[in-house]
């Protein structure tokens, strides 16, 4: 299984502005079991915003 997960920002799921993502490994085999999208400056920035003024 390998899953991909993108950042949940305002009600929407999206990538991160740069495209960057990191893995995440299962212990018991190595194997890649996920890559997450890396969140920037410009990806938290409206993620606050939303937050303090829902």
């Amino acid at each position: 299984m390998n899953l991909l997960a993108d950042l949940f920002i305002d009600g929407q799921w999206r990538p991160g502005s740069d495209g960057r993502r990191f893995d995440v490994t299962d212990p018991a085999d190595l194997s890649t079991i996920a890559r997450f999208a890396v969140a920037t400056e410009q990806d938290c920035m409206p993620a606050v915003r939303r937050a303090a003024y829902p």
